[in-house]
């Protein structure tokens, strides 16, 4: 009896994930999770959205973090950085002390690998902001479009 309940609980589940998509199983067991595990097709999408939704939120620094490794990067060229600086003139100032250490890297080239190392983190500052203010651009955007709709519909 034992026996044939396990089998019918079997294929029940097997009946379910049956019902899932080829690509979300994947997907699912991409993330490490149990395909064997009673999960509808609709579950397993809200699933695997959550969890995109927080690998982007992990992705995309604040702008006060980027501000602050800008500002750790400067210390560590020796340049001083205003309080209210912002992260663009902080950025610029890191570039052209670069700039100047590559110049000097030509008659020392000893120190060409600490300065592709500070390039690399600039490229990554400069990369993370450039998203930063293309995702608040978006938002931006969407919250005009909200706003002419509701006018639209309002007939203003």
């Amino acid at each position: 009896m034992t026996t044939s309940i396990n089998s019918v609980n079997a294929g029940s589940i097997a009946a379910r994930n049956a019902q899932l998509n080829e690509g979300t199983q994947k997907e699912l067991e991409a993330l490490g999770i149990a395909v064997t595990d009673d999960i509808s097709e609709s579950e397993a999408r809200q699933i695997l959205a959550a969890r995109t939704q927080n690998k982007a939120n992990e992705a995309v620094p604040t702008e006060t973090e980027v501000l602050s490794e800008a500002k750790t990067l400067a210390s560590s060229l020796g340049l001083s950085v205003s309080d209210d600086a912002d992260v663009v003139d902080i950025l610029d100032d890191i570039g052209a002390e670069i700039e100047a250490l590559l110049e000097s890297a030509e008659t020392n080239p000893s120190i060409l690998s600490a300065v592709s190392g500070y390039l690399a983190e600039l490229n990554g500052l400069d990369e993370e902001y450039s998203n930063i203010v293309a995702l608040r651009d978006n938002y931006n955007n969407a919250i005009d479009m909200v706003a002419a709709n509701k006018k639209f519909a309002l007939g203003l």
